[in-house]
């Protein structure tokens, strides 16, 4: 396949990757308007708690999940097939073993409710454990689909799903609180059961001890990486935390920031794998580098044409549907531009490949003191609303994050390049 055909196959997997993500929000957004609407805060509240604990516990994965993300492709491309269908073993094993694990427990806790809690305690922990359960297959699957490039059947499924979801909102209207769980375990359920149909990835559960070490050795470096950088977004709301009416106006403007992320998002779900893929081929860092910079070229216009779209829409949207937001609308503008900040945030996979993780802190650390010194100059000028302050202070923070990863991302891949190369050994193996 020539460069061309490749580059165009790589767009049409990030348009259906993007459009099918952007359609599933929309429609999730609208499911869960839908579901506040019928439920009283208490109990929303309730719910809310249970799916920060289910975000804490993807931490129990290890990064497996992740490193078979990485690993899959790169053994692929290597031409080692028997260690990239291993990977796929182990990780299904472990994904069982979660499965398990979080539904004995779970039992125990039911029945703890049941005894010595309230109805509605016992009913939330019983849709705490169906999410939780559904949600290590659900990983599982995914990185299945990410590590085919069968980026437009995820779409279409993801699509689906939302799609399902959206009519199962009314449960919250018919049963109350019960509805709104009951709800939360059918999508869970449903999600996992349409992304098993027809997967990818159809391997038989295996455990090998040294595969998992591997998987948790390189994959849990990239989970933290992620996780830190979740932190890294939130800057721009930390700084607006000591005035919760500013901090509600600002919503507005993070729900935009939200979309825009899905830009960069789109585009490096489908490069990753390829890049691990082509690493594996050809073990030269600096055509890694050359690849992103070419998907740098066309984040940054589709950036742009996402943002020239918000910035000329926003404040009809925002005075027709939301005007008692109006004051956050010069920062949702600002923050629209947050797909054009991550421009160079290809070179973050780059740094993933190679397992130098690191190196992407250093670029974080000065992004975050840039972001500090901005909001604090910006703070302290009269005319600069802190909400539009924190849009731009978080935007240049991005920016300058990305564009140190750049740099520093080339002098590794250069320095890597005069190395000797060691065509037997991948990168993060035992």
């Amino acid at each position: 396949m020539s460069d061309k055909d490749t580059a165009r196959l790589q767009m049409r997997s990030v348009i259906a990757f993007f459009s099918g993500n952007l359609g599933a929000t929309v429609l999730t957004l609208l499911a869960t308007l839908m579901v506040t609407r019928w439920t009283p805060p208490h109990q929303l509240g309730l719910w809310n708690l249970m799916t920060v604990f289910i975000s804490y516990a993807s931490a129990l994965q290890l990064g497996v999940f992740n490193a078979m993300n990485r690993q899959i492709p790169f053994l692929r491309g290597s031409g080692d097939t028997v260690k990239a269908e291993l990977a796929g073993q182990v990780g299904l094993a472990w994904c069982l073993g979660l499965t398990g694990l979080t539904l004995m427990l779970g039992l125990v806790g039911i029945a703890y409710f049941a005894v010595a809690g309230t109805r509605d305690q016992m009913l939330t922990a019983t849709a705490f454990v169906v999410v939780l359960a559904s949600s290590w297959s659900l990983q599982f699957l995914t990185v299945g689909y990410s590590t085919a490039g069968a980026f437009g059947p995820l779409a279409r499924r993801t699509t689906l799903i939302a799609i399902a979801g959206l009519p199962l909102a009314l449960l919250a209207q018919l049963l109350g609180y019960a509805g709104l769980l009951l709800r939360a375990a059918l999508v869970a359920v449903i999600s996992s059961s349409a992304l098993h149909y027809q997967r990818p990835l159809k391997v038989r559960p295996k455990w090998d001890g040294a595969m998992f070490r591997q998987l948790v050795r390189i994959g849990l470096p990239i989970w933290l990486l992620g996780q830190l950088g979740a932190l890294f977004m939130t800057l721009d709301r930390l700084v607006l935390a000591d005035s919760p009416q500013l901090l509600g106006y600002y919503a507005i403007a993070a729900q935009f920031a939200a979309l825009a992320v899905m830009v960069p998002t789109a585009f490096n779900s489908v490069l990753y794998p390829q890049m691990s893929r082509s690493y594996g081929e050809h073990r030269s860092a600096m055509a890694l580098w050359r690849q992103a910079l070419r998907a740098s070229l066309g984040m940054f216009a589709a950036g742009m044409a996402f943002a020239g779209i918000c910035w000329l829409t926003i404040p009809t949207f925002v005075t027709m549907l939301l005007p008692a937001y109006a004051p956050a609308i010069e920062a949702a503008r600002w923050t629209a531009l947050a797909a054009a900040a991550m421009t160079f945030s290809a070179f973050g996979n780059v740094l993933n490949v190679l397992g130098r993780q690191d190196v992407y802190l250093v670029s974080s650390a000065v992004g975050g003191a840039t972001f500090f010194a901005t909001w604090k100059g910006l703070s302290a000028t009269a005319d600069v609303s802190p909400l539009v302050a924190a849009a731009q202070s978080m935007l240049l923070a991005t920016f300058v994050t990305s564009v140190c990863a750049m740099l520093l991302c080339r002098l590794l891949c250069a320095r890597l390049d005069r190395r000797p190369p060691t065509p037997l050994t991948p990168v993060g193996s035992a």
